[in-house]
């Protein structure tokens, strides 16, 4: 007999933007995971709605409570969940952002979860994307790679 993976729940997600993304993937995981648990969209629908709080439940329950059609369709729900809380960064944004991302301060692991995760909206090729990394890597950094020998 298989055991469930114990999976923790996702934290509430209350409508705060540049969050939703990482919500409906920790979700996604859990409905992968437990596909037994959550056998209907409906399910699936009401679970997503019991971890929302402040305005994202809000908006949730007003669905809810009038049985809009939105919360019969996983995908609908979610897609207009992005929609109205979510402000993606857009290709065009992204690569704004990359150019104008610096190390500057941070470790180089934060900047480079930063660029990475900018670099995944953006529709820049390989090569734009390491020459724009390198770029942004602070001076002490760059003379760094530069004394070492490949």
């Amino acid at each position: 007999m298989s055991q469930k993976p114990k999976v923790p729940a996702p934290q509430r997600y209350d409508g705060k933007p540049g969050t939703c993304k990482g919500f409906l993937t920790q979700v996604s995981l859990i409905f992968e995971l437990q596909p037994s648990t959550f056998a209907s969209e409906k399910a699936k629908i009401a679970y997503i709605i019991s971890l929302l709080c402040d305005r994202a439940l809000d908006w949730a329950s007003a669905l809810w409570r009038k049985q809009s059609p939105i919360c019969s369709d996983l995908k609908v729900f979610t897609d207009t969940l992005q929609q109205v809380f979510d402000y993606p960064v857009s290709g065009r944004e992204a690569a704004r952002r990359l150019q104008d991302l610096h190390q500057v301060h941070q470790a180089v692991a934060d900047y480079a979860i930063e660029f990475r995760t900018l670099a995944s909206e953006s529709k820049w090729d390989s090569k734009a994307l390491v020459s724009t990394s390198y770029r942004g890597l602070s001076e002490d950094l760059k003379d760094e790679l530069a004394s070492r020998d490949w």
